[in-house]
């Protein structure tokens, strides 16, 4: 537990390692919650790894929490208040909406549910136009092209 009694923490050393199967880590930022130094936050913590796949794809892990100096209101990603992950899908280094994976980022995630979700990642074979030229709209599902 940290100063606001909040478990906060960083990927596993078994994450990484299972991540490094899949690509190399460009970028790492590792910081626990701490006194913020911002006019909106008491405190504030970060941490975030950007992990780059040979196919062009690259995914951004964020977990950022961040605690309001006006009220007992925590603010960040998608699931960091329970110590959860958030992904977003990336090619050419932004957010990409138009593959099989998401039609946004993906929060709420636990260590497991981000390896599972970057091996999908990792066996993406086309490049999000592609994707968008087969049918393949935002979300989890292929749309069926009206000719076939």
């Amino acid at each position: 537990m940290n100063a606001l009694g909040k478990k906060f923490t960083k990927l596993s050393y078994e994450a990484k390692t299972a991540l490094s199967g899949f690509g190399d880590f460009e970028q790492t930022v590792e910081r626990d919650l701490q006194p913020a130094e911002s006019f909106y936050a008491s405190f504030s913590g970060r941490y975030h790894y950007v992990l780059k796949f040979k196919n062009g794809y690259s995914v951004s892990i964020v977990k950022d929490l961040s605690k309001s100096l006006m009220s007992d209101t925590y603010y960040g990603t998608y699931g960091a208040e329970n110590d959860l992950w958030e992904i977003a899908v990336m090619y050419d280094g932004r957010i990409v909406y138009t593959t099989p994976i998401t039609d946004d980022v993906l929060g709420w995630l636990s260590e497991q549910e981000v390896i599972f979700a970057c091996g999908r990642i990792y066996q993406l074979d086309k490049t999000p136009d592609e994707y968008a030229e087969l049918g393949y709209t935002p979300g989890w599902e292929h749309q069926e092209n009206e000719e076939g």
